[in-house]
């Protein structure tokens, strides 16, 4: 898990055209949930680095176990302690929930 994101993000600094767009990381068919928390916590710096802070862009991330689900909602909340934030982030245990809160305009920040 820590290494398919922190992978994702760093392929992902360094084009700055898909920093525009809003993302949906999708890991339902994960099964090693190897993580630690200074592993989570580094995963939000790297994350917020490739920010840009001008644009506000949301990521949706699937997963489809309670510890996944625990695990990414840990990963949102040290993402959102890193200053100047501007990514508006949620997981979702279905793949159509969470495709249809990065395409619609409403912003709802309930739990799914």
């Amino acid at each position: 898990f820590i290494d398919a994101l922190t992978s994702y993000q760093q392929e992902i600094k360094g084009h700055l055209d898909y920093q525009l767009f809003n993302e949906l990381l999708d890991f339902r068919h994960i099964t090693d949930l190897n993580l630690s928390t200074r592993g989570i916590i580094e995963l939000s710096r790297i994350a917020q680095r490739s920010d840009q802070h001008e644009i506000q862009t949301r990521l949706a991330i699937v997963v489809s176990s309670t510890l996944a689900f625990g695990l990414a909602q840990m990963y949102i909340t040290y993402r959102n302690l890193v200053p100047n934030n501007n990514k508006k982030l949620r997981v979702f245990k279905s793949y159509d929930d969470a495709f249809d809160w990065l395409t619609t305009t409403v912003n709802s920040d309930q739990p799914h």
